[in-house]
């Protein structure tokens, strides 16, 4: 038997519980009455002290060794991250982890979580490191051993290192360590940046004057090109690196466009015009036509809506035409994309002069006869009028004169050229919606175009007319004259009351058919004369301002002006 059985404990290295087992057993074995047994129990008890001193002299070895073995790994980490050659470097990590390899199973655990709480610490670590270090510590599973707050934090740093880092670190090898980690926070910073904060955000900081090394590394040049290209910053040097970059790729429409934004950007108008040109041209690149348009409105107002029309370019499939012909016939557009309706809405707000602002009138809904007085101007640009008698075609004109927009000679000039280039596009398409039309089985079935109001002028005395228009001389005579049967209607009321009653509310409709007329002639419509009647009965001579009012020259949707001659839209 061993001493442990003979004290009737387990083995231990507390020695007073030792003694508190022998003074339990010495009753049962007197040194008079049973001395073999005393003996026994006696050396049993100094051999379990024996034991118990061996145990602690062995426990406190393994202690100091483990605790050697965990500071000697710890220093060789604190090491790997204090050098600059070997803090990024992937293959030195690895060696570290070999060292981790031949620590004890007590230690390893010990040191993993010393490991993982500086980490923790350290913002700018290698990630690709890091996840090493993770997936061979097994750091994930303990996320079910701790507290809510510490598996918040080991979470959120295990989802940090999972991201790629933003270039090759091992390229900073040979750089200081307070240069390596101040050029990658502010790389991180403009990732972080540019990925989840506001633009401008981004703009303040990338705009800050500093002094750093990048790296070569291509991956990230490209990044930092797009990322400040994108924010509005220009500079000589990312132009540079971009022209390098674009011989490589002549056809991207990423180099494109950095390049033609970095030119105009730094004010190279030409080089930029150049750029945008190819990638519409291209590529349709929706921030090609939204620059080229703004060129546009700066230099050359009166091209701005041919531009916008041009632009307007969405193509239709001839077999599409069947399902498609009631919308396109309502909007008599070759396209009319959600784009070039807002773009009508803000060249509205412009106030283009001359033929331009008509045009842009005329494609918001306004009256057509405007235009056809600005297209007839003789004094106007020559092919400034040719093209929007084309613009007018693609919308309204006949085969022929869509034939003729077609074989319209080449104009010197890029936004011509581009102009040019729309149109044809367009008359293709209509010619080929107009032609599948006219071979449609059930051309009944086919809505009515340019079915309007009549422009003809209407008699002056026709006060039946509501929706015509009415002269200033033509409206101060029927005024007067139901003036004059209105008093006598009024002075025959007790002679013939039924006639003067039925006079008077003949008076009445001759006034209201004059006053709507004449509105008409000056643009206005029922709305204006709804108010009229309400500012009447605050201000009496409010209804002479209709005979002093001149009225409008041009003709417009209520029709032409009286004795005026009709006005059409006719070829060069």
């Amino acid at each position: 038997m061993t001493c442990w059985v003979i004290l009737g404990i387990e083995p231990t290295t507390d020695s007073d519980l030792i003694r508190g087992a022998y003074r339990a057993r010495l009753p049962a074995f007197h040194p008079e009455r049973d001395p073999s047994g005393f003996q026994a129990l006696r050396g049993a008890y100094e051999s379990a002290l024996a034991l118990a001193h061996e145990m602690l002299l062995d426990r406190d070895t393994h202690s100091r060794v483990q605790e050697e073995a965990e500071l000697q790994a710890m220093g060789s980490f604190d090491a790997l991250l204090e050098d600059s050659t070997q803090r990024y470097d992937v293959e030195a990590w690895k060696v570290f982890m070999l060292q981790l390899d031949k620590l004890p199973l007590e230690a390893l655990q010990s040191v993993s979580l010393r490991l993982l709480s500086e980490l923790i610490e350290i913002r700018h670590v290698p990630h690709a490191c890091a996840q090493l270090l993770a997936n061979r510590l097994g750091w994930s599973g303990l996320l079910l051993e701790v507290d809510f707050d510490s598996a918040n934090r080991i979470d959120q740093f295990l989802q940090r290192i999972q991201r790629p880092d933003p270039f090759d670190l091992t390229m900073m090898g040979k750089w200081p360590a307070p240069v390596q980690l101040e050029v990658l926070w502010y790389i991180r910073h403009l990732d972080y940046l540019s990925l989840h904060r506001p633009l401008d955000e981004y703009c303040e900081f990338a705009n800050l004057h500093t002094c750093l090394p990048l790296p070569s590394d291509p991956t990230l040049i490209c990044r930092l090109l797009a990322q400040f290209t994108h924010a509005g910053i220009g500079g000589r040097g990312l132009r540079e690196a971009i022209i390098e970059r674009h011989p490589q790729m002549p056809d991207d429409p990423d180099s494109l466009y950095l390049a033609a934004t970095q030119n105009g950007l730094l004010g190279l108008e030409e080089q930029a015009l150049q750029g945008w040109v190819a990638l519409w041209r291209q590529f349709q690149h929706p921030k090609a036509a939204v620059w080229l348009l703004a060129l546009c409105a700066r230099h050359q107002p009166q091209r701005l809506p041919l531009l916008i029309q041009a632009f307007d370019c969405q193509a239709l499939s001839l077999d599409l035409v069947q399902e498609q012909r009631d919308i396109d016939e309502a909007l008599a557009s070759p396209g009319m994309r959600a784009e070039t309706l807002a773009r009508w809405y803000n060249a509205s707000h412009d106030r283009l002069p001359g033929v331009a602002g008509a045009y842009v009138k005329w494609v918001t809904g306004g009256d057509s006869q405007p235009l056809f007085a600005r297209l007839r101007d003789g004094q106007a640009e020559a092919d400034l009028l040719r093209f929007y008698r084309h613009a007018w075609a693609l919308h309204e004109g006949d085969l022929k004169q869509l034939q003729q927009v077609l074989e319209q000679e080449p104009i010197v000039g890029v936004l011509d050229e581009l102009i040019l280039e729309g149109f044809r596009h367009q008359a293709r398409q209509r010619i080929d919606r107009l032609s599948a039309m006219r071979n449609s089985p059930e051309p009944e079935a086919l809505p009515a175009a340019n079915v309007g109001r009549s422009l003809e002028p209407v008699s002056p005395w026709a006060f039946w007319c509501f929706g015509s228009r009415l002269g200033r001389r033509a409206f101060t005579g029927q005024v007067a004259t139901g003036l004059a049967l209105g008093v006598y209607g009024v002075w025959s009321i007790p002679a013939a009351p039924v006639l003067s009653i039925t006079l008077l509310a003949f008076v009445l409709f001759l006034l209201a058919g004059a006053v709507l007329r004449r509105l008409h002639d000056m643009g206005r419509g029922l709305p204006t004369l709804m108010l009229g009647i309400v500012l009447t009965a605050i201000v009496p001579f409010f209804p002479l301002l209709l005979c002093l009012w001149p009225g409008d020259s041009l003709p417009n949707r209520f029709g032409r002006p009286p004795g005026k001659a009709e006005a059409t839209v006719a070829g060069d």
